[in-house]
């Protein structure tokens, strides 16, 4: 047969080959398109704290295929579905990739973490979640559990402050900021101010005013122009006083002036006046006084057109400021800051300013002062020009009181005399102030008025902000400053002598940009451009062991210590002083206490037992707002996060010592694994929290601070 058909043979095997052949291909093919199909695990685990928190690892593991890129998980909580995608975020969920930004190869584990606050899941419960993946996907599954006990290691140096500490080292951590310039203040322009009497001396005589109608004359006494009228029948007359200046012929023109009035039996007005030379017409403004109150307001044409009446009652003395304004004739009054008028008369057009006193029937007496005449600016308003945004000015007469003050907030300051009534502050003083509340010049005067310009001078660098840590080292006498912004790289940048503030008990505190520090004297603050430590209040002292300070809200908080139970409240705004009965326990040599926002933590012995107490202070008022119990009165280092959680020391006995945290929102307490092993522990021992970590200072035998990392925190 073969030998017959040897054809039909060579076909059979070739038609054998060939599909063996295909076989094999067809096995080779789809055994490498297996090959790149990604072969994906999973696994998940989640543990709850003692605060509610839930944490949950998702582990991936790519083991063979292709590179996939991660586009979402899914994890199903009592909440619903909580969906993530690479380079999004969660609102109250903190979620981080590690291993992986989402893109996974073969052989490659990822790590997705996720924090989850409290309601999203219920201990002991099963949950489920799936990772999707752009070709792929896979489904866990976890239980929460309690977290398990984590071991923290020991507090590691932080800095060595080159010294050895003795009893008395404080320590303080807030945000610093000093200031560059040292300025002063000078008058600017006087431009406005067209004419200024205060008639201290003479001004008949030298020229200044003269009169047109009358015989008035200058009272040394007084120290004021004094027309008296001593008739006893009824008589109409005038006295007008010009001052010696021609007026411009545009603008708008201010005359002001006080008055004081005395009147037996008669009544009559006083006014200011406006005159035109060439015509002999003038308009009075003013006020018409019986007794010794005006009863009505007067704008006249030549005393015998009557352009404006009001009836007024206003006592004397009088303030009295006339505005005309050139082109449309508007005439105005202010009488004790009182507006009359306008009334628009273009008739006359003056050139002569100044004043006037009608009678209508003697006796009277009248005293003509303080007179000021200024152009186009209201003769109330003194203007500081180049002020630092933040800064005051501060004005005050010859007596110390404060006429006026005002903050930049666009590089000006306008003080307003109005409240003094006199425009012109004989012997005044100008005071600058930094944002800080420090005082940075301090200049006298012969006269500060309105209408004129002051300017600060000198060279202006924003103040230097940063992350200060101001230890003081009692034994020393000295304040050491850090910059601790960046924890790895700690600079000292100022080491400051405070041999005249450290006295006592002391307690330092960093608040609005600034150090303050307590002692048996007060509370002192220091002015880094002054280079010099200021006294801010002494009504709130140290009075023994215990005695602590912070900064709350607008004012100074002060533990006084041992002997004193209350709360002295130092108001920064205002100035004020509040004490504060407590009557939650007992201050000891242990008190301590930490402040945040409005609220501050004080630690008390009481009746109970020892308790942290906080105080809600805003203005100078207390009120009492939570009680937290504690097991030991030796509570050391309270501190806050800036959030929810006080962390504190408690000594375990010998040299050792335990950091607990107190949740303000629930109300518990309990120990972070932390063994504070370097001893002892005393009452000047502090604790200040920094970015999730906390800086632990001995107050005694030592020259390290210590850093306390609290990442291990669940």
């Amino acid at each position: 047969m073969g030998v017959e058909y040897p054809y039909l043979a060579i076909l059979a095997v070739i038609a054998f080959t060939m599909a063996v052949s295909g076989l094999i291909y067809f096995f080779i093919n789809t055994y490498t398109e297996a090959l790149k199909t990604p072969i994906l695990s999973t696994y998940a685990q989640a543990c709850y704290t003692v605060d509610n928190k839930t944490y949950l690892e998702v582990t991936i593991k790519h083991e063979r295929g292709l590179i996939v890129n991660l586009q979402r998980i899914e994890v199903y909580s009592d909440n619903g579905a909580v969906v993530y995608t690479p380079g999004g975020s969660l609102a109250d969920i903190n979620v981080t990739m590690e291993g992986f930004n989402g893109r996974l190869g073969p052989g490659q584990v990822g790590y997705v973490k996720m924090i989850f606050p409290s309601g999203y899941f219920t201990p002991n419960k099963t949950y489920s979640g799936v990772v999707l993946f752009d070709a792929g996907n896979t489904v866990f599954t976890f239980q929460v559990v309690k977290c398990p006990f984590i071991t923290y290691p020991y507090p590691t140096t932080l800095l060595n402050l080159g010294l050895t500490a003795s009893t008395g080292t404080i320590l303080a951590l807030g945000l610093i900021k000093t200031v560059a310039m040292k300025p002063d203040i000078r008058l600017y322009t006087r431009e406005n101010v067209f004419y200024n009497d205060t008639f201290d001396t003479d001004p008949f005589t030298t020229g200044r005013i003269i009169k047109v109608n009358c015989t008035d004359k200058w009272q040394y006494l007084s120290q004021s122009i004094y027309i008296s009228i001593n008739r006893g029948d009824k008589i109409v007359d005038e006295c007008i006083i010009l001052v010696n200046k021609s007026l411009p012929s545009t603008g708008t023109v201010y005359i002001a002036f006080n008055s004081t009035s005395g009147v037996m039996g008669a009544w009559g007005r006083v006014d200011a006046i406006l005159y035109n030379n060439s015509t002999n017409y003038f308009y009075t403004i003013g006020a018409r006084f019986q007794g010794d109150s005006a009863d009505a307001v007067n704008i006249t044409l030549n005393n015998r057109y009557v352009l404006y009446t009001s009836g007024v009652t206003v006592s004397a003395p009088y303030y009295i400021v006339a505005m005309y304004v050139f082109n449309i004739g508007n005439l105005s009054l202010w009488l004790n800051n009182g507006y009359y008028g306008p009334v628009s008369d273009k008739t006359v057009v003056p050139t002569h300013a100044g004043l006037g006193v009608l009678w209508e029937k003697a006796n009277i007496m009248v005293y003509l002062d303080n007179l000021l005449i200024t152009l186009n600016a209201p003769p109330w308003f003194v203007n500081v020009t180049s002020v630092p945004v933040g800064w005051s000015i501060v004005l005050r007469d010859q007596s110390g009181n404060i006429v006026s003050s005002g903050t930049s907030v666009n590089g000006n300051v306008t003080l307003d005399l109005r409240n003094y009534n006199i425009y012109i502050v004989k012997n005044a003083t100008l005071e600058v102030y930094d944002d800080r509340g420090y005082l940075q010049v301090s200049r006298s005067f012969d006269y500060v008025m309105g209408g004129e310009v002051y300017i600060i001078t000198g060279t202006y660098t924003p103040g230097v902000e940063f992350n200060g840590l101001a230890v003081g080292v009692g034994q020393f006498d000295t304040v050491i400053l850090y910059n601790i912004t960046d924890l790895g790289n700690l600079s000292l940048v100022q080491s400051i002598s405070a041999n005249s503030v450290f006295n006592g008990s002391s307690s330092i505190v960093i608040g609005s940009g600034t150090i303050y520090l307590l002692n048996t004297s007060g509370v002192y603050t220091y002015d880094y451009s002054m280079s010099m430590w200021r006294l801010v209040t002494s009504a709130c002292r140290a009075s023994g062991l215990g005695a602590g300070i912070g900064v709350v809200g607008d004012g100074v908080i002060v533990v006084p210590g041992v002997g004193n139970n209350s709360l002295c409240i130092y108001n920064m705004t205002t100035g004020s002083t509040t004490l504060y009965l407590v009557t939650d326990g007992d201050v000891t040599e242990y008190t301590c206490l930490a402040s945040s926002g409005y609220t501050v933590y004080v630690s008390l012995l009481g009746s109970s037992g020892p308790v942290i107490v906080a105080y809600y202070v805003s203005s100078g008022v207390v009120s009492k707002n939570a009680t937290y119990s504690i097991r030991d009165y030796r509570l050391y280092g309270l501190t806050h996060d800036g959030s929810r959680y006080l962390y504190f020391i408690i000594p375990y006995g010998g040299d050792y010592g335990g950091v607990y945290r107190l949740d303000t929102l629930t109300g518990e307490t309990y120990p972070l694994p932390i063994l504070l092993w370097p001893g002892p522990v005393s009452p000047g021992d502090r604790l200040e929290y920094y970015s999730n970590n906390l800086i632990y200072a001995r107050d005694e035998g030592t020259d390290e601070l210590y850093l306390i990392p609290l990442e291990y925190v669940l």
